[in-house]
């Protein structure tokens, strides 16, 4: 994505069978931030072995561990994402630059006007290009087929031990007819099937990844100005994948 347009929602069609290279269906030469939507939850230990064996031998369980790198991308193998510092940002035209909207109506880069802030009351001021590198909660860069990489990992049992993914992702407190709060992203029953997804964003940053554990599809939609319609193209891919928009009471 670049120059402030957005493209449109994708999504991946379920993985193929074990032991073929997944095709994710994206073409994407450039990093977005993924803002919240980046927040990848708490990985386990290092790939190998379903966890790190004890001095007994006995197998320990990837189990909740502080995110990192190592923890999260490295394991997931998404080897297009990282936490970039901000002349890498600068000079890599494989970065996207988020494009913020001011009080005027006017959009600039945000990376190349640090003197301007959000107008927007819960992100009064902010500006993401500001710190030298960011945070580990919201600061990471994602190509959109890594995070597709990423929700697969989440599922199979290669970034946390499928009793901890279902830990993390199994709905805890209802919040409407068909949707559910979760430890992590949001839980939706939609045609008859569970829609998972997690989005977020930042000045002039748009993120959110969807995932359809009952068919295999995966989507995910990037942006980086402020007037993407993110929740509605949400809705576009949810009716797409699953037959039904989300609110319209269809659980199945």
């Amino acid at each position: 994505m670049a120059g402030g347009r957005t493209a449109a929602p994708q999504t991946t069609a379920p993985r193929p069978r074990p032991g073929r290279e997944p095709a994710d269906g994206l073409e994407s030469g450039r990093r977005c931030r993924p803002a919240a939507a980046g927040r990848l939850g708490r990985a386990g230990r290092r790939r190998g072995g379903g966890g790190r064996r004890t001095a007994r031998g006995r197998r320990r369980p990837r189990g909740p561990r502080p995110p990192g790198p190592e923890h999260i991308f490295r394991r997931c193998g998404m080897t297009g994402s990282a936490f970039f510092t901000r002349p890498r940002w600068l000079t890599d035209r494989h970065i996207a630059h988020p494009y913020l909207t001011l009080a005027d109506g006017s959009r600039v880069d945000a990376l190349r006007h640090l003197d301007q802030g959000s107008p927007y009351p819960h992100l009064l001021g902010r500006n993401p290009g500001r710190a030298f590198i960011d945070a580990l909660g919201d600061g990471g860069f994602a190509t959109a087929p890594d995070l597709v990489r990423f929700v697969r990992a989440l599922g199979d049992g290669t970034l946390l031990d499928r009793p901890w993914a279902d830990v993390l992702t199994a709905a805890k407190v209802p919040l409407g007819p068909t949707s559910f709060g979760t430890y992590g992203p949001s839980a939706e029953i939609l045609g008859g099937q569970w829609a998972i997804q997690r989005a977020g964003g930042d000045p002039g940053v748009g993120a959110n990844w969807s995932s359809y554990p009952d068919t295999g599809w995966v989507g995910v939609i990037l942006a980086n100005h402020d007037d993407a319609p993110l929740p509605e193209m949400i809705a576009r891919e949810m009716r797409a994948v699953t037959g039904v928009a989300p609110g319209d009471g269809s659980g199945g």
